[in-house]
């Protein structure tokens, strides 16, 4: 439904996308879409226990962000990462913090990314999280 609409002319309604660019942006929402459900569980798992342990859905995560990323990253870099998505999630990194932390090399306790990279993860990570970080912190 929400394909045909992009795919559609723009005199018809629609937005007049060329259909594998339809498909590209229609594919990239809905899975903006799950990760949010995604995430909208982790708060909900995290409120009602939150010694719980949440790593199989920060993998998931990480390997949403980190698809369509070409370097390489090493095994410490991998999970600096898996810890700043957690400490995001859990409000303990404030969102204009992401991008340092990204971006900062390992040896300074970063994630050692390229400023560019950095950047990228860090808007996808809000995308997905967007207000809910808020609300749960406030409870």
């Amino acid at each position: 439904e929400f394909y045909k609409l992009v795919n559609q002319p723009f005199k018809e309604g629609g937005v007049g996308l060329w259909k594998k660019k339809a498909k590209r942006v229609t594919d990239y929402l809905e899975k903006i879409i799950d990760e949010r459900k995604d995430v909208e569980y982790i708060y909900n798992t995290i409120e009602k226990n939150p010694e719980v342990s949440i790593f199989d859905e920060i993998q998931h995560i990480r390997n949403w962000l980190i698809d369509g990323y070409t370097g390489k990253l090493s095994q410490l870099q991998i999970t600096a990462l898996d810890e700043v998505i957690s400490d995001r999630i859990k409000g303990f990194i404030p969102a204009n913090k992401v991008v340092e932390i990204l971006d900062l090399s390992n040896n300074k306790f970063g994630v050692g990314l390229s400023f560019r990279a950095a950047q990228l993860m860090a808007e996808k990570l809000e995308l997905i999280l967007n207000d809910n970080n808020e609300e749960f912190n406030n409870k």
